[in-house]
């Protein structure tokens, strides 16, 4: 896959996607189509592990937009490589400047038109759309996540067998360890540390901080779990931005049904009339393979928008 040439358009209504993807690359077309804009600029990081990409398909879903993949690693559930991709895809994407950046996942789907989108940011421009977790300091095993090393967990993520259940073994033996020992990060620099959702619609002046501290997000969360939900949550709050945060990523996301493998729940299409009566902008997550008719009926929705 070739990468466009930049664009010196007016950046101020100018839009970064940035996305996750590493399967279902049918479904992740149709979401580039729903995109697909002479305002917005598509960056797109693949897993390293993905097989028989279709490249040449997923090219051609863009028919307006810049695509610009980004370098290809491997990507661990709960692991720090999430944040590595997460720092690959904004810098790609603040090469050029924009108005708002969004970060996505191949199994998102937006619930309004691009117009609706735009102008939504148009008018809150300046602000920080990112999501906060109330809960993260009355639990203790949510504060963990950030306080303890986990070594192995960008090498087990969610794989099974008795390799993994051995090195799973010796990952909790070190915890234990590190908690006996009163061993935690240093975290110089901020002074506590918050949590949410992954996923956030923010402007050009934060993205920019975000990737200055670099450095500090690599010494505050390597080795850790879920480090990605901690990132900008708090650096936001730790910074002079905290004041712009509406402390909602308009996402629709539902975790009240979420199945056993510890991941949202995902739309079918008798969750179509919910979907698209919310104010959401966003909507995770959807899969082809359990039910493709949702998909197919919010793009119908969205391309009526936009018309």
């Amino acid at each position: 896959m070739q990468e466009n040439d930049r664009i010196s358009d007016n950046v101020n209504d100018r839009h970064a996607y940035m996305i996750m993807a590493h399967h279902n690359f049918d479904q992740l077309c149709r979401l580039l189509e729903l995109l697909d804009d002479e305002r917005n600029d598509i960056c797109l990081h693949i897993d390293k592990k993905s097989r028989n990409v279709p490249y040449e398909k997923i090219r051609s879903s863009l028919k307006k937009a810049k695509l610009y993949p980004v370098r290809r690693i491997n990507v661990t559930w709960g692991g720090f490589s999430m944040v590595r991709c997460a720092y690959l895809l904004m810098e790609e994407a603040a090469r050029t400047k924009h108005a708002y950046y969004h970060m996505l996942t191949g199994v998102d789907l937006p619930l309004k038109s691009q117009n609706e989108i735009h102008d939504f940011f148009r008018q809150n421009r300046g602000k920080e759309f990112i999501n906060l977790d109330k809960k993260m300091n009355s639990s203790k095993k949510i504060l963990h996540r950030h306080e303890e090393f986990r070594f192995l967990q960008d090498i087990i993520g969610r794989k099974e067998g008795r390799l993994y259940d051995a090195l799973r073994w010796l990952e909790d033996l070190s915890m234990k360890v590190q908690r006996r020992l009163g061993i935690k990060r240093n975290t110089k620099g901020i002074s506590r540390y918050y949590k949410g959702s992954a996923y956030f619609s923010v402007t050009d002046d934060f993205i920019r901080y975000v990737l200055s501290q670099k450095k500090m997000v690599r010494r505050l969360l390597n080795h850790s779990l879920f480090s990605d939900e901690f990132v900008i949550q708090t650096l936001a709050m730790n910074s002079e931005f905290k004041d712009r945060i509406v402390a909602d990523n308009y996402r629709y996301i539902d975790w009240k049904r979420k199945p056993g493998d510890g991941g949202p729940y995902t739309f079918t299409v008798e969750d179509y009339d919910a979907l698209i009566q919310s104010d959401r902008l966003f909507a995770r997550k959807f899969d082809e393979n359990k039910d493709n008719g949702i998909i197919l009926k919010i793009c119908d929705y969205v391309r009526n928008r936009q018309q």
